[in-house]
């Protein structure tokens, strides 16, 4: 779980199933919800859950689709459920649910919000078969929204420039939904240079609050084992790190990135950081068993209280950076920047922000320049 030293303002984050369509055709945004079921129960609940969403303030004007897949629900059980659901509700919501099954060969039948949903290739009906397509790939796993602007974040801090749809897609293998559902949250803060496709995105200059924000949602979808020092003769965190460089952690070098205060400081050797009181490793596989490389004698702990001197960071950000430490690879700057939140250093985390600003800035001008 993230810290709670991290702001809870909402990044319009939506949970898995969920997506948002701002394209053409419709009269307004359409809020979204994938749900496999046949159940009728479950039908009415995922509808109830989308009328508290339309409540949200980032919500209110939308229209909302709960769209089912793998269901033997009939057009006409569909109409009656939806106009049953409908008669409960107060009038300003009543007109902006709508219900609908999608086929195993993309047909859709039931009720779809009004206008012209086809509109071409960024209308309705083709983000709805991109959603469904994939919810379902990978037994219903994809690469959420998050990973999405953490690779945005990346490429902007290395200065290459505007990113298109078709790249983003290829390089992250998220959706179009997913990653549109990205650049929706990343314009919301205020922080996306956007020009008609297809040339493409950018990121502007991004204040702490906003980098504090995405770092807090970046850290709450890591998974985090902490160790302790159960005897008191633990390794320093430096010494920990010098142990990943050693020819029996070889096979791991390219699947362990040095995070935390190391980690930023591969970045900018001369950040505001003493010491570190703890090492923040990230890994890209669940794979922990070169812990005891580092040091045999550390505990995994679950207690929040406990003071770790390991943390290892199950990340969502398969991009560690281009920089390459002795020790091996240092993790993305996302990675970096929740690591300091979480260790309370907030003046260090708010000085990497900006620098890692000048550092997108002088990393363009390079490129332009080569």
């Amino acid at each position: 779980m993230a810290s709670s030293i991290f702001q809870t303002e909402s990044t319009n984050g939506l949970a898995d199933g969920f997506f948002h369509f701002e394209g053409r055709g419709t009269r307004a945004p359409v809020l979204v919800q994938i749900k496999a079921t046949t159940n009728a129960r479950d039908l009415r609940d995922a509808m109830l859950g989308l009328v508290y969403q339309l409540e949200e303030p980032n919500h209110q004007g939308d229209m909302a689709l709960c769209l089912l897949v793998k269901s033997r629900l009939t057009s006409s059980r569909l109409m009656e459920e939806l106009d049953r659901f409908r008669r409960i509700l107060e009038p300003g919501l009543k007109d902006r649910i709508f219900l609908a099954a999608m086929n195993d060969h993309g047909g859709i039948h039931g009720r779809l919000p009004d206008g012209d949903v086809r509109s071409g290739e960024y209308g309705l009906l083709p983000f709805l078969h991109e959603a469904v397509r994939s919810t379902l790939s990978q037994g219903g796993k994809k690469v959420s929204r998050q990973a999405v602007k953490s690779a945005l974040i990346n490429r902007w801090v290395r200065g290459e420039g505007r990113q298109t749809m078709p790249g983003l897609q290829h390089d992250t293998g998220a959706s179009r939904p997913t990653i549109q559902a990205a650049l929706s949250d990343l314009m919301a803060m205020g922080v996306l240079d956007h020009l008609p496709s297809p040339h493409g995105v950018s990121l502007y200059q991004m204040p702490w609050p906003a980098w504090r924000a995405l770092a807090g949602e970046h850290a709450g979808l890591r998974r985090s084992y902490r160790y302790v020092d159960a005897t008191g003769l633990a390794r320093s965190p430096v010494r920990m790190a010098e142990r990943l460089a050693h020819p029996r952690n070889e096979d791991r070098r390219g699947l362990v990135a040095l995070g935390g205060v190391l980690g930023a400081r591969h970045y900018f050797a001369d950040l505001n950081l003493s010491a570190p009181t703890r090492l923040d490793l990230s890994i890209y596989d669940g794979d922990l068993g070169f812990v005891r490389e580092l040091d045999g004698g550390l505990v995994l702990s679950d207690d929040p209280q406990a003071r770790p001197v390991l943390v290892v960071h199950r990340t969502i950000d398969r991009e560690a950076s281009a920089t390459i430490a002795p020790e091996g690879a240092v993790a993305s700057p996302m990675d970096c920047m929740a690591d300091l939140i979480e260790s309370g250093l907030l003046e260090q985390a708010e000085e990497f922000s900006w620098r890692l600003n000048k550092l997108a800035e002088e990393n363009f001008v390079k490129r332009l320049n080569l």
